[in-house]
């Protein structure tokens, strides 16, 4: 069986709450960039967003406007009973890229990853990267998934957005721009 656990990093379970709060704080600034992205598109196309034919149409399309709500991203939370919680991202890769830079600059968060088909890089070592396998062996199933875990959904779920207000004054600000 091949293991490969990309975009994986643990933190000591002491750190949890830190790292919920930064969490919640960038999952904040994700959706609001993420609104700001397609508004700027509506507006710039000039779509009706009370066409529900159209908005059923594209919403979950990747080639439209909406395309920043189908980029998913998710944090994949695993508290273990050796004092570290382990951390998994899951998504669109340019999110994962953003999001695991920002994780890695915390002083409190270690990059995790593992394949068990390459060798173990050197600052880690051997006996070291083997035992990181049989960790990540320990409490992931054959895909790689988490067995038990806590999932935190980061961008978000569009489908009542453009039916908002805040949303619709957003839209008519940037035509107006």
């Amino acid at each position: 069986m091949s293991t490969k656990i990309f975009w994986a990093y643990r933190t000591k379970n002491n750190d949890l709450s830190k790292l919920l709060k930064f969490i919640q704080k960038e999952q904040i600034i994700f959706n609001n960039k993420c609104i700001d992205e397609v508004a700027k598109n509506i507006a710039k196309f000039n779509i009706d967003i009370d066409n529900k034919d159209f908005l059923e149409k594209h919403l979950n399309k990747r080639n439209t406007v909406f395309y920043p709500f189908v980029k998913d991203l998710n944090v994949s939370l695993f508290s273990h009973n050796d004092g570290y919680t382990y951390i998994k991202l899951f998504g669109d890769t340019d999110n994962m890229n953003k999001f695991g830079s920002k994780l890695k600059k915390l002083n409190y968060i270690k990059e995790y990853e593992y394949q068990n088909q390459t060798d173990a890089p050197e600052k880690i070592g051997e006996k070291k990267y083997r035992k990181r396998g049989k960790k990540w062996d320990s409490f992931t199933d054959r895909t790689g998934n988490f067995t038990d875990m806590l999932s935190i959904q980061i961008v978000p779920d569009f489908i009542l957005q453009p039916f908002s207000f805040e949303f619709r004054k957003l839209i008519n600000k940037y035509k107006k721009a």
